[in-house]
């Protein structure tokens, strides 16, 4: 949701204490903020970590520089740098903007042999309130594996991710030029409006595990509320082909930002129809192509998934969200509760989420959507990245 709107609450996420400790979850001025046993602690602006700091005497970041993580590699000329190859702007809430909040975060990650992003962390920041908006930021960016010696090879950069005011509001205003069409003239006035809500900020769906699993394809429609602060609320059913399609739309769309519709210059209220097709072909499917090679391998029992006491290597955290609050929980006044087990992947992504136990069936499905945004570092297992299967509970407590 919109950073000046968060809901307040107290949501507390913790391992299990067989697994991994010190992950909780923290309201800040309603904003949710991490602390994780493993990732980045922003103090008055500078990072730190606890992995190592970088090398004071590595190649400025314009340059790019290959920097094997194997010993005695030979880069020669027919080498190619590890490079962002799409790069899309940060989410960058208008809440920081306003607040004068901007500069650039230089990232550090891992680019491996397929592509993948591991282990970024940030090496310096104007503000650590930009930290995990640029961490999430990377992690979305698509990368081409740098070359050596003909071959695709493992290898560090640096990355910037700029906040820059001037450069959001502008896209801001691009975006809204192209939006068209008008709300249902039968809605009531209160959800009519002259500029349609703007969609900043979005995630997918996450595919029930179970049908998934069983080749279940399917579709949901909900509608949902977009407010005058840009939160995507009260998400509702409106013809699902299965009952955990539509639960798992609805979850998806309330973890959506927007920038709110306008009617006469201001903010108003907007209601939103959007259907989600499951199935591994849609353009919009919850599957890529990573994903839907370990679902393959899942079934026919190709893939070893390790327990977490059985890596050598744990993983551990780098990137985490908190689920938002689903509005029959909020408006309940009483906690709720969830277990979600996953899969930490060889790139340490979290990938199907299941909801093993919850108290309320929308707060189940607003964490597993949560914790499908997650990344840890990679597990290894005999020197080789592995996967883990977890187990994660996480409460909600109402504000006194």
């Amino acid at each position: 949701m919109a950073l000046a709107a968060k809901r307040k609450s107290a949501i507390d996420l913790d391992y299990d204490k067989r697994q991994v400790a010190g992950m909780k979850l923290h309201p800040v001025l309603s904003i949710f903020s991490l602390a994780m046993a493993s990732a980045l602690m922003a103090q008055d602006g500078n990072v730190q970590s606890n992995q190592p700091p970088p090398d004071a005497a590595k190649p400025s970041i314009s340059q790019r520089a290959y920097q094997g993580i194997e010993s005695n590699i030979r880069v020669d000329e027919r080498s190619a740098y590890a490079e962002p190859e799409s790069v899309t702007p940060p989410y960058y809430p208008k809440a920081l903007r306003d607040a004068g909040i901007k500069g650039t975060v230089v990232v550090e990650l891992e680019v491996d042999r397929n592509n993948a992003v591991l282990s970024p962390r940030v090496v310096s920041s104007p503000h650590p309130e930009l930290n995990l908006l640029a961490i999430e930021a990377v992690l979305s960016w698509k990368y081409a594996s740098a070359v050596v010696n003909g071959a695709m090879a493992r290898s560090r950069i640096e990355v910037e991710v700029d906040f820059d005011p001037a450069s959001a509001e502008e896209g801001s205003k691009k975006r809204r030029a192209k939006l068209s069409g008008k709300p249902d003239r039968d809605l009531p006035e209160e959800y009519q409006y002259d500029e349609a809500p703007d969609l900043v900020r979005t995630f997918k769906a996450v595919y029930p595990y179970d049908q998934l699993m069983d080749a279940q394809t399917g579709n949901a429609t909900v509608t949902f509320i977009v407010d005058p602060h840009g939160n995507a609320r009260g998400a509702e059913v409106k013809d699902a082909s299965d009952p955990e399609f539509g639960a798992a739309t609805a979850a998806m769309v309330e973890a959506w930002v927007f920038e709110p519709a306008m009617k006469n210059g201001k903010p108003c209220w907007a209601l939103i129809t959007k259907k989600q097709v499951f199935n591994r072909i849609n353009p919009d499917s919850p599957i890529d192509k990573n994903l839907g090679e370990l679902v393959d391998d899942l079934r026919a029992g190709r893939a070893v998934v390790y327990n977490f006491g059985e890596v050598d290597r744990r993983p551990e955290a780098i990137f985490q969200v908190g689920p938002e609050l689903p509005e029959s929980v909020r408006k309940s006044g009483q906690g709720a509760s969830a277990k979600i087990e996953f899969i930490i992947d060889e790139s340490g992504r979290a990938v199907l989420p299941r909801i093993v136990s919850s108290t309320n069936e929308a707060f189940g499905w607003a964490a597993a959507t949560a914790i499908s945004r997650w990344v840890f570092s990679p597990a290894e297992k005999d020197g080789k990245p592995a996967l883990v299967r977890v187990q994660v509970p996480i409460n909600y407590e109402p504000p006194k």
